[in-house]
């Protein structure tokens, strides 16, 4: 499912297109000031794939919101640097 968080509120739209369960998963390639909008939308033990920060803005996510709902982000990064491990960061 997309949403255009530009025409609707994020957080309003998962709860409408998930019958106020919340998302299992957000992929989030763009950060910024929705990413916590994007947390509170997970369903119980959801997941935030946090790919990248296209926005600019790296987020600031309050560690209570991912305890209160059980759920996990991982940065995940395809990535390699000289040097570096040639594999992802984590398995998304």
């Amino acid at each position: 499912m997309l949403i255009d968080y530009s025409q609707q509120d994020l957080r309003e739209a998962v709860k409408a297109a998930t019958d106020g369960r919340g998302a299992d998963v957000v992929y989030d390639p763009v950060g910024g000031p929705l990413t916590e909008a994007a947390v509170r939308s997970l369903a119980w033990r959801g997941r935030l794939l946090v790919i990248g920060f296209a926005q600019g803005e790296i987020p600031q996510i309050p560690a209570n919101l991912l305890l209160i709902k059980g759920t996990s982000r991982s940065a995940c990064s395809g990535a390699t640097s000289r040097g570096a491990s040639r594999r992802p960061t984590a398995r998304c």
